[in-house]
């Protein structure tokens, strides 16, 4: 049985550039003041807002503070318009283990700094690796071609999102 690549960079753009704060300094999401439930792991959030009645989604949109309600009315419109597909990359991300979603965005953020040609070469190298089991990848990774083609910052980029190490 092969094991599939955890969360390919394709997926982290989407799902990272969607939904996921990028500004590591912000506040943490859940204070302990006025907790509201947390949804549970592989749920986004705003699943479970869709899952009440428009009545009870109100009441309990009605209930946040207003800048947070705002920001939960724009999460509930962006999700309407994610494909299916879409949704199951954000589920796969909110499945993950906080170090590792850290890990996603961390690896995403510098994959913007990349050129587009370098954004390119990395996705496709991703796509490859994607079906690879670990132990493939970690061949692929330590390959004489792999470590010429990508240079350290790069490499480090495609081990943060595969979640694999050299």
């Amino acid at each position: 049985m092969k094991v599939r690549c955890p969360f390919p960079l394709h997926i982290a753009i989407v799902v990272v550039g969607t939904f996921a704060p990028t500004n590591s300094s912000a506040q943490p999401r859940h204070s302990t003041i006025n907790r509201h439930p947390v949804p549970a792991r592989g749920k986004h959030p705003v699943e479970e807002f869709k899952q009440m009645s428009s009545a009870e989604r109100e009441n309990a949109i009605a209930k946040l503070p207003p800048d947070r309600q705002q920001k939960v009315r724009d999460a509930l419109q962006r999700w309407d318009k994610l494909s299916p597909e879409e949704r199951d990359r954000q589920r796969a991300f909110n499945s993950l283990p906080p170090e590792r979603k850290d890990a996603v965005r961390h690896a995403y953020q510098q994959f913007q700094k990349f050129t587009p040609e370098r954004q390119v070469a990395i996705r496709d190298e991703l796509q490859q690796m994607h079906d690879m089991t670990d132990s493939e990848r970690h061949q692929r990774m330590n390959a004489p071609d792999f470590k010429q083609k990508f240079n350290k910052s790069e490499r480090e980029t495609i081990e943060d999102m595969t979640g694999a190490t050299e």
